[in-house]
């Protein structure tokens, strides 16, 4: 499942004292060092050095409406052989000096993790949500990605440069969506659902998994604390795949000069196929053994219960996901499975350490230069900072899921639910329960996929356990 926290309506002393506890455990900070600070306020707003001006065109961000720090901003036109996209990424490593304190910081911290009440930014935050972020109508300093597409939306050119950019409008995605399903939308938003869905095309050609996971959403008031899911809407898809596409162009560029830092996954294992299959059969999907899992994900609604606990529970098969970083030899693996293909990060460097460090291989190559030594010395730690860092934040994620999910729960011991069985072993099993929407452990092995009735038992907001047992 997949975990976002999307809005605290005021306080809550008792979850917040709880999600104090989670980011205490996990050694959590979320203000920084006063050398960090002091760096980051010394950094110049004014761009320098040659840049190509490239704020005449009509870029926008297209983000959750309360994110600050923005990473990406999009602008797409027509051209005789198809598209032109491009993407702008926020120039993080023009505000960081190696090997200086933000430097430092960044590397502890490795990515910006999430919590209902606050957020411990990867960098300071007049840098991540202020002279770094794309916010509209400032001028900001880029990476710019042009990619040009064909007719049908393959990638026949593409090239970085560094560039001052200027986003016109801050466009959320709910928003958004509301504003093509009532063709009130921008006209290049057309020309993103045509590029995004061509886009998809050429992801279902090469195989490619598209997941569109259900959002866990906590919503917090001063007395009350609801969880719902929500399935990711039209509009978000289209944009994960230009960010999609720019990865993988950046994947393929690293490659051919064997250099680089790439996104990799290991293909699904055959055991956690069937283990998915038989959950299939038990929520009555119908899943040809011809079909592969890919192919069945794209029939499915997010919006169907059934169908949202078994998208959710694909997250199986994405094990093993990592980074590889290379100078000289190429690693052995050098695909995502999910992705179908050659993968890098190189879209949310405010929010990712390792997106910084490829976004100037990328640069270097593709303006037929030398990788900077700062790059290329500090390419092998990456893999393990970034392998730690996920792991913290989805432990942290996971802890603030808990404690929310036991305040719901308090006032319910001796309820009886209806839950779905996802998983089983070691004397539990992995329960879900559609409304409210929780996912928790329950005593005993049932077989996976089976609806049992549970009682809640216990509650414990302080250790942010909740234990039910099966009818």
């Amino acid at each position: 499942m997949t975990h976002k926290y999307i809005e605290l309506k005021g306080r809550n002393d008792v979850l917040i004292r709880a999600f104090e506890d989670v980011r205490k455990e996990f050694k959590v900070a979320i203000e920084f060092e006063p050398d960090v600070l002091a760096e980051a306020q010394a950094v110049s707003p004014t761009p320098s050095g040659a840049r190509t001006d490239l704020t005449s065109l009509p870029f926008v961000t297209i983000d959750p409406a309360s994110a600050q720090d923005l990473d990406q901003a999009l602008h797409i036109e027509s051209i005789s052989s198809g598209f032109r996209v491009r993407y702008a990424i926020a120039d993080v490593a023009a505000c960081v000096s190696p090997g200086g304190a933000i430097d430092r910081a960044t590397h502890q911290r490795g990515v910006t993790m999430y919590c209902p009440d606050t957020k411990a930014p990867l960098h300071p935050l007049s840098i991540s949500e202020n002279i770094a972020s794309l916010l509209p109508n400032e001028i900001r300093r880029a990476y710019v990605w042009t990619m040009d597409l064909d007719a049908d939306g393959a990638v026949t050119d593409t090239r970085v440069e560094k560039a001052l950019v200027k986003s016109r409008a801050k466009l959320d995605y709910v928003s958004l969506q509301k504003q093509i399903d009532s063709h009130s939308a921008d006209p290049m938003i057309a020309l993103l659902e045509r590029v995004g869905t061509l886009r998809i095309e050429q992801e279902i050609a090469r195989g490619g998994v598209d997941l569109p996971l259900p959002t866990q959403e906590v919503f917090v008031t001063e007395q009350t604390c609801e969880l719902t899911y929500r399935a990711p809407n039209n509009v978000e898809r289209w944009n994960a795949q230009i960010s999609l596409m720019t990865g993988m162009a950046a994947a393929d560029m690293m490659i051919s000069a064997k250099v680089g830092i790439l996104r990799t996954m290991p293909p699904a294992d055959d055991h956690d196929v069937a283990i998915l299959r038989k959950l299939a059969q038990h929520l009555g999907i119908e899943w040809e053994q011809t079909r592969t899992y890919a192919e069945l994900l794209r029939t499915l609604d997010p919006s169907c219960d059934s169908h949202a606990t078994f998208i959710a529970n694909c997250t199986l098969l994405m094990r093993g996901a990592g980074y590889q970083a290379f100078n000289g030899e190429l690693p052995q693996l050098l695909t995502h499975s999910g992705v179908a293909a050659a993968y890098a990060h190189v879209t949310a460097p405010l929010r990712r350490l390792v997106d910084r460090y490829a976004l100037e291989v990328c640069l270097s190559l593709s303006s037929g230069v030398e990788v900077p030594s700062w790059v290329i010395s500090a390419l092998d730690q990456i893999p393990d900072i970034m392998s730690g860092a996920h792991h913290v934040a989805n432990s942290v994620e996971r802890g603030c899921t808990d404690a929310a999910e036991a305040f719901v729960l308090q006032d319910q011991v001796g309820k009886v639910f209806n839950a779905l069985v996802t998983e089983s072993g070691r004397g539990k099993s992995t329960i879900v329960i559609a409304q409210p929407a929780i996912q928790a452990s329950c005593l005993g092995e049932f077989p996976v996929g089976e609806q049992i009735a549970v009682t809640l038992k216990a509650v414990d907001i302080s250790t942010r356990s909740v234990t039910f047992e099966a009818q």
